[in-house]
């Protein structure tokens, strides 16, 4: 799992925390449990000098602004989720959404945790746009150059090192090249495939 698809779902996580907060917030200011309204009007009387009017209207203000925050947040968690599983190509692309939808997430749903989270992973340089092929790329998936005129065991040292997909590109590769026959090339790919079931 790449990084910035672990802080987008770990933004969406903390929305929904924040969701839950807000809404649980609203359950005890309109249903006065443990005297939760009443202790608000208190501090706003005696604390703050508001006449009873007043603190009628802070009281609506505050389960208005709870229900504002409650639904950006639950909205911005949806919008993490989503952008975490989509194509990292479309990531890239809409990756000027997502930071408008952050700056809301911290404007209108008090949630800068998530904000930040999802800035971090739309400035990541973990994804890089390739101009030269027009392809959007992650660091961990850099073209493999392999060297020419490899033998077959030092074909099969290298792709040790490499995990499942860098080894079917490299064999590939190798075969566009010339390096290897199809009877070498469709070898190569089940004894992969095979040790990559394995592992």
């Amino acid at each position: 799992m790449s990084r910035n698809k672990k802080l987008l779902i770990w933004a969406g996580v903390i929305n929904v925390l924040f969701t839950a907060f807000f809404i649980y917030g609203i359950t005890l200011m309109l249903n006065n449990i443990d005297g939760f309204a009443d202790q608000l009007k208190e501090i706003f009387l005696t604390e703050y000098g508001f006449t009873s009017e007043e603190t009628a209207e802070m009281l609506n203000l505050s389960v208005t602004s709870f229900v504002g925050s409650a639904i950006c947040n639950g909205l911005c968690g949806i919008s993490n989720f989503v952008f975490a599983f989509i194509n990292p190509k479309w990531f890239i692309k809409l990756k000027f959404v997502n930071i408008l939808i952050a700056a809301v997430n911290f404007a209108s749903g008090m949630n800068f945790i998530s904000a930040i989270l999802v800035c971090v992973a739309c400035f990541s340089r973990e994804n890089q746009y390739q101009p030269a092929t027009g392809t959007y790329q992650t660091q961990m998936q850099q073209p493999i150059k392999p060297q020419q005129g490899m033998s077959p065991d030092q074909i099969r040292e290298q792709l040790k090192l490499k995990g499942m997909a860098e080894k079917i590109e490299l064999v590939k590769h190798l075969k566009a090249e010339g390096s290897i026959n199809e009877e070498e090339y469709c070898k190569l790919i089940d004894e992969i495939i095979t040790n990559g079931v394995k592992e």
